[in-house]
């Protein structure tokens, strides 16, 4: 999908979350995810590639999160859109999702040289790991729906 065919996707996608004027494409890759402005919240909105995850691990995907977030891990929370629904089908077999935007900075990038001291990585790291620890934990007290589906 073109950049271009994935802008008037997420504009048509944001409108089932109440509309956005200007999304802004953040990355076209397996999904295509753009950064919108929500009239309640901003947003990043997933273009699901056709495919590439069915709508059961989707729909999985959003329910462990939103798990994730009521033990009070610092992770996205799936938004609704105004049917009360997590994901929107746009045809073709084309998904959308939105989840609550959460600030952040990137550790690195492929390639380049990490600009952080080497005990800044460390200690970075050790709370990664950490936070990973939590996330583990947290998943494996979770009771798994029936219906859930995702790649083992």
């Amino acid at each position: 999908m073109t950049d271009a065919e994935a802008l008037a996707l997420a504009v048509e996608a944001a409108g089932h979350w109440g509309g956005c004027d200007a999304p802004r494409l953040i990355k076209n890759r397996e999904n295509a995810v753009f950064e919108v402005e929500l009239p309640d919240a901003r947003a990043a909105l997933r273009l699901h590639r056709v495919g590439y995850q069915s709508e059961a691990a989707i729909r999985s995907e959003l329910w462990w999160i939103s798990e994730l977030a009521r033990t009070g891990l610092p992770v996205s929370v799936p938004l609704m859109t105004r049917s009360r629904d997590l994901l929107v089908d746009l045809g073709g077999g084309r998904l959308a999702s939105a989840i609550l935007w959460v600030e952040g900075q990137p550790i690195g990038a492929g390639g380049v040289a990490l600009a952080q001291s080497a005990a800044e990585q460390v200690a970075l790291h050790h709370q990664l790991g950490r936070l990973l620890a939590r996330v583990h934990a947290a998943t494996d007290a979770l009771a798994l729906p029936s219906a859930f589906e995702r790649p083992r």
